[in-house]
């Protein structure tokens, strides 16, 4: 395995490389913006110390290394895939489906890496909010965004994708509104031999630094308070931050791990739920006169006969509770 580099070790191993003379003036603006060298003669970018190269062409972006493999944002592939006999049986669109969403869904791809989950969720009638923090490939997604733009087939789609370039842990603290999904798929060290990983993901792999901040990324996810949590990771991979989620969803090479809606207070106001430990009765609870609550009290002996009867069965109150008894636990 690679040694992980930090973001100004990165950028001492890339530059920028004109693919042809007509696209010098994007590829000096590409360098210039990313602070990365330019290099404008093509037949000697094999000789000089860099690594890899974001070739800018008639095409369009990529990254390249001195082994000559390439990637390139490329939405157009994944068009079988957005038509909607197909699109319905696609994994992420069965993990992503809620219930009692008014208007269009708000979903936010806190990892956005090429964008290619952001556009299932798109084309399944999300609006996407995509945040990448690695400038390099931020680059990559936001030139496939562009071409695609371009493309009948593919515009109104990405129309509802709309890319941040940076952290998503400052992007999700400072959502003026809650979304209905946030979507995590961090990087992490893999532990597969290289010849079995596919030779475009190893070029990625060269790029992106590792996940180190999991902890941070999920607790910002669980403060933006949405109804849904997916967390994509492989089928062998291990727990986001060693947190357990409520369910798990297994395809044959990936797993959805899902956590239940955060954010009771959006589900129409059904319920509230608040445990207290040594609480003492003090007085007569008034409620509002528009207010439909049953109010309550159960020592924990009592709330578990009601959970061994069914009569507490919600899976957010048992989220809620157990929740409870960890952090009670710690104290």
């Amino acid at each position: 395995m690679e040694e992980t580099v930090n973001a100004q070790q990165l950028k001492n191993r890339i530059a920028v490389l004109a693919g042809e003379p007509e696209s010098m003036e994007r590829a000096a603006e590409l360098a210039g913006r990313l602070v990365l060298p330019l290099i404008d003669d093509q037949e000697h970018a094999c000789e000089t110390e860099f690594d890899l190269f974001l070739v800018r062409d008639r095409q369009g972006l990529s990254l390249q290394d001195q082994q000559g493999l390439s990637i390139r944002g490329d939405f157009t592939r994944m068009l079988p895939r957005l038509r909607q006999a197909n699109l319905q049986n696609e994994f992420l669109v069965k993990a992503s489906r809620l219930k009692g969403i008014e208007g269009v869904p708000a979903a936010v791809d806190a990892t956005a890496g090429l964008g290619e989950d952001s556009l299932i969720l798109a084309a399944a009638g999300f609006q996407v909010d995509l945040y990448e923090h690695n400038p390099i490939i931020a680059e990559l997604l936001a030139d496939a965004l562009e071409r695609a733009a371009g493309l009948p087939e593919l515009a109104e789609t990405v129309s509802r994708m709309r890319l941040h370039r940076g952290s998503s842990l400052e992007g999700l603290a400072q959502m003026k509104q809650a979304p209905d999904l946030v979507l995590l798929d961090p990087m992490f060290p893999a532990r597969q031999k290289s010849g079995l990983i596919k030779k475009k993901l190893q070029l990625l792999q060269k790029l992106e630094i590792p996940c180190s901040e999991e902890a941070l990324l999920l607790q910002a996810a669980i403060d933006s308070r949405p109804r849904k949590i997916l967390i994509k990771r492989p089928l062998k991979g291990p727990f986001l931050a060693g947190v357990k989620p409520h369910y798990s969803l297994k395809g044959k090479a990936i797993r959805y791990l899902g956590s239940l809606p955060v954010n009771p207070d959006r589900h129409r106001g059904k319920f509230h739920i608040v445990f207290i430990d040594g609480a003492v009765k003090s007085g007569k609870t008034h409620f509002d006169s528009t207010e439909d609550i049953e109010s309550f009290e159960l020592s924990d002996e009592e709330l578990q006969k009601k959970m061994a009867d069914g009569t507490f069965s919600h899976p957010l109150q048992m989220a809620g509770y157990f929740k409870w008894k960890l952090a009670a636990r710690s104290l």
